[in-house]
């Protein structure tokens, strides 16, 4: 059914927006901005748009590696890092990715509106196709319907009436099947130039496969980097969360490595938004020119920019019917003046061919309104262009802002995560134990005070910062001692062998062992031993 008004196109701001982006070739020359992808310099102008992300990725690969070579080069702060200021970049880094996690929802949904969109111009393509398809259909069954009229049907008609004996009414009946034949001829000649429509059929199918093969692509790919994005920033939080310091560190180096995928996604959309743009400037401008050199170029430029509801078959199709219905008037006529003369079989074979003919006559009024006029493949081409320039280009340039979002988010993550990684690593707890005085088995000097026995598990940090308690005193500030025991000093004094004299002897197992058992009268005895001389070395 024929559409009641015809639809228009409309322009949005997005349109002159993103045409107005300047063009330069890769020799860094201004070229024309009409939308032409046959035009090499054209094409050049969209890579050097999809080349500015990648330049700025690369600028950002230098830009890690200094940071982190000046990070792996700077010294640990031996001070604690305070605590409001480490909350504050943990809390900036959480909500940095749960604003990334927002963004890419928004990117999800409007890809799927993205794909809608490209959708509905393989629809508006589809939808023609079938259009002229049936258009296609309707004129085959009327060139059928007229051979067997031509061929067929006025001959059996013509044989039914040489039994009547009236040869004057025999006469004019002959004269007006003939008549009624050539009507239906004539139907057929005038439908030869509608015919010829099916040659728009190739490139509308070209159009359409091109379309949605490369949407395909798109859509699957854009899928997959949003999908990569978001375990990115689900590993971060969990990372966050868990204080899992190698889980940061990790999804820190896989979107450095990352970055260059990310940005290259981003001059995708900044060259494919700012190509639509320039299609959507002039859609018509560019199937004019494409259209030129096609067979039946004129009528499918009619359909197009349709200036005139009643172009380009309506005349030519009228006609037609205007024959096929005279065609059934004087077969109405015949059949009055056969009645009384009770011709069976002229009357099933009229009866036939006043079917078909009533047929012809319904594929005229369906071929009338689809391609008689222009208005109704006139709509679906401006549904088309709807869904291209007005659906579609809403949705790149939501992508594109978020594909931008995300590398921007990713880029600063990056260097907050590797900030944050270094508090969660785990530090040594400083404990100090009070070993057993009593136990033979323990290695000591002969002479010792109160303070020896004690061991720190610490670093040089801790046992610095506890030297005045933890730390035996040397032999030298030990004067009881060494009043006692003048044969030893600072060199000997730690490789004397002091055996208990209950200790058992070497080869034998393990006594059994009871605390207390020692009491420190033992160490006389030690000294005055001569195990207490010196080892030869």
């Amino acid at each position: 059914m024929a559409a009641d008004t015809q639809k228009v196109y409309g322009k949005i701001w997005l349109t002159d927006f993103f045409h107005a982006f300047p063009h330069i070739n890769f020799h860094f020359k201004s070229v024309n901005s009409t939308f032409n992808p046959e035009s090499n310099d054209y094409l050049q102008s969209l890579g050097f748009l999809f080349a500015v992300p990648v330049a700025i990725c690369l600028i950002l690969w230098l830009v890690y590696l200094t940071f982190f070579a000046c990070r792996s080069c700077q010294k640990p702060n031996s001070r604690p890092r305070q605590k409001s200021q480490s909350s504050c970049v943990i809390g900036f880094l959480f909500v940095l990715v749960i604003v990334g996690i927002c963004i890419l929802g928004l990117g999800f949904y409007n890809n799927e509106r993205a794909h809608s969109g490209v959708d509905g111009v393989g629809g508006a393509a589809v939808n023609m196709n079938t259009t002229i398809n049936a258009a296609r259909i309707g004129i085959t069954n009327l060139d059928d319907i007229s051979d067997k009229v031509v061929n067929v049907w006025a001959g059996s008609l013509e044989d039914s009436v040489q039994s009547i004996p009236d040869s004057e009414i025999k006469r004019e009946l002959l004269t007006m099947i003939e008549q009624m034949a050539q009507q239906a001829a004539e139907a057929k000649t005038t439908l030869v130039a509608v015919d010829k429509l099916d040659a728009s059929q190739d490139y509308l199918t070209d159009f359409h496969d091109v379309v949605e093969n490369v949407e395909y692509y798109r859509w699957i790919g854009t899928i997959a980097v949003l999908t990569i994005y978001s375990v990115l920033y689900v590993s971060i939080l969990v990372g966050q969360i868990k204080h899992w310091r190698t889980l940061l560190i990790v999804n820190a180096v896989f979107a450095v490595f990352l970055t260059l995928l990310f940005w290259a996604v981003l001059g995708t959309y900044l060259g494919s938004s700012v190509g639509l743009g320039d299609f959507c400037k002039n859609p018509d401008a560019y199937f004019v020119k494409k259209l030129t050199k096609a067979e039946m170029s004129d009528k499918l430029l009619v359909y197009m920019q349709c200036p005139d509801p009643s172009k380009p078959y309506q005349e030519i199709i009228a006609k037609a019917q205007a024959d096929i219905v005279q065609a059934s008037s004087l077969l109405e006529t015949i059949s009055q003046h056969v009645k009384p003369f009770h011709l069976k079989r002229f009357e099933a074979t009229a009866k036939v061919v006043q079917d078909n003919l009533q047929m012809a006559l319904a594929n005229l009024s369906t071929i009338q309104s689809n391609v008689g006029t222009c208005t109704t493949l006139h709509n679906y081409y401006v549904d088309g262009i709807n869904s291209a320039c007005v659906h579609s280009i809403k949705s790149f340039a939501v992508l594109l802002i978020v594909t931008a979002s995300l590398a921007l988010i990713t880029a600063i993550l990056v260097f907050i995560i590797s900030c944050v990684w270094r508090q969660y690593r785990k530090e040594t707890s400083v404990e100090y134990l009070r070993e057993d005085d009593t136990d033979p088995f323990l290695p000591r000097p002969p002479p010792y005070d109160r303070d020896y026995g004690t061991i720190s598990r610490a670093g040089p940090r801790a046992w610095s910062e506890r030297s005045s308690r933890a730390s035996p005193r040397a032999w030298s500030e030990r004067g009881g001692l060494r009043a006692q025991h003048p044969s030893v000093n600072e060199e000997t004094v730690m490789i004397l062998r002091h055996p208990h004299p209950t200790a058992p002897r070497e080869d034998s197992p393990p006594p059994a062992y009871h605390s207390g058992q020692f009491s420190t009268h033992h160490l006389e005895a030690a000294l005055s031993s001569n195990y207490g001389q010196p080892r030869n070395q």
